[in-house]
């Protein structure tokens, strides 16, 4: 993996149990691209094309300068220790804790590679995602300079500046290009994940997410996964977004951007914890073992990191991973688009194939009104179905 570990340091076996399933195929490199260089380099004639929710995210951000002592006003002598986490916002705070990685390592959860890492398929297939040409976007704003004048700015302002050019909006794309593949695709900003059963700490709140809307899946599959009354379900981030496969965190300072990292573990280690429950119940979680169902983002004002999350499964055992998919040089113009081709090729090419396997996985499950009908009355004889089905809610 470019930039991650070292290859030579893992030993893979030639076949691995999900070597027999499904695999997505990896999409062809178009045959040409198109310069940037365009006329049309007006922030607001952008913002205005924009999706309402992406105003009123900006809006819903705190203050620029609220909560933030920045780098440069700390005593040299002040050690680099999360405990001095100067990030106030609440979102974030329980990531500051010299005690979250032993939280998540409780979990079975690491910010780190397996000892076996990812198959090679999944190597391959990111590299080939993450690499594969489009065409850039006519905008003259994402230049060197942009990134040299955010230096000690705040978070707020680093995202109004460098978001569309990090992380873009896959609705907006289908309704520039009306791409099938974005069609269905669900974005959240800034929103925490108030639907979804977290395993520890508080529900995830990145700065951008992206999933599945319930238009995407049939009547009966939307019935055999709401089977909780409570209201909490492991896919389900919010009510219009279920199954989310990748998120970015935008952090700036030297101790902030490890704790945006520790934010983006902690929102895909929930999103794999969904992936990894309906796969056992569909008796195929086998199939997850060492490959990659989800991605992450972590960006600051010059870099990003992409970040790969799997599953490594162990019988009724279950751990975390990350893969260090690529860093990029924010600053550098062979770079620059990096995150922008690759959370677009993600949604575009990697989503469709994810969602196919969802779609055969949940087709597998019982159908909880069939259940409903065999289930024995009180008296152990066969009561009346309607009086022992389950409240099953339909999201729509």
């Amino acid at each position: 993996m470019a930039d991650g570990t070292n290859p030579s340091t893992r030993k893979r076996k030639a076949t691995s149990p999900a070597a027999d399933v499904h695999r997505p195929e990896i999409p062809p490199s178009p045959g040409s691209s198109i310069s940037e260089d365009s006329s049309i380099s007006a922030t607001g004639r952008w913002l205005r094309g924009q999706p309402d929710h992406i105003e009123h995210w900006l809006r819903g951000l705190p203050d620029p300068l609220d909560g933030y002592a920045f780098d440069d006003e700390e005593p040299p002598h002040r050690p680099l220790s999360v405990d001095n986490c100067d990030i106030n916002r609440e979102k974030y705070s329980w990531y500051c804790t010299s005690s979250y990685l032993d939280a998540l390592a409780a979990s079975h959860s690491f910010p780190t590679s397996s000892p076996a890492g990812l198959t090679d398929y999944d190597e391959t297939y990111c590299s080939a995602v993450l690499l594969r040409p489009r065409i850039n976007p006519d905008l003259l704003l994402f230049h060197a300079d942009v990134c040299d004048s955010l230096a000690g700015q705040s978070e707020y302002t680093i995202m109004m500046s460098l978001h569309i050019f990090v992380a873009p909006s896959a609705e907006y794309q289908y309704m520039l290009d009306k791409e099938p593949e974005f069609k269905g695709l669900a974005e959240y900003y800034d929103h925490p994940w108030i639907k979804t059963m977290a395993f520890d700490g508080p529900p995830p709140q990145p700065d951008h997410t992206y999933g599945f809307h319930p238009s995407k899946f049939t009547k009966f599959q939307r019935r055999k996964l709401n089977m909780n009354p409570s209201g909490e379900f492991y896919h389900v981030a919010k009510h219009d977004l279920w199954f989310p496969f990748l998120t970015s965190h935008c952090k700036c300072g030297r101790r902030a951007r490890e704790i945006g990292e520790r934010a983006a573990l902690h929102s895909m280690t929930v999103a794999m914890q969904a992936i990894v429950n309906l796969y056992r119940r569909a008796n195929r979680a086998w199939e997850l073992h060492r490959t990659i169902r989800g991605f992450s983002i972590v960006y600051d004002e010059k870099s990003a990191v992409i970040f790969g999350h799997y599953a490594e499964i162990d019988g009724q055992r279950t751990s975390f991973y990350r893969d260090v998919i690529k860093k990029v040089d924010l600053t550098d113009e062979t770079e620059k688009w990096t995150c922008w081709r690759f959370v677009l090729n993600v949604c575009q090419y990697y989503s469709s194939s994810f969602l196919q396997q969802l779609q055969e996985v949940i087709d597998e499950l019982p159908d909880p009104a069939e259940a409903a009908e065999v289930r024995p009355g009180p008296a152990g004889g066969g009561g009346d179905s309607t009086d022992a089905a389950p409240s099953i809610e339909i999201l729509d």
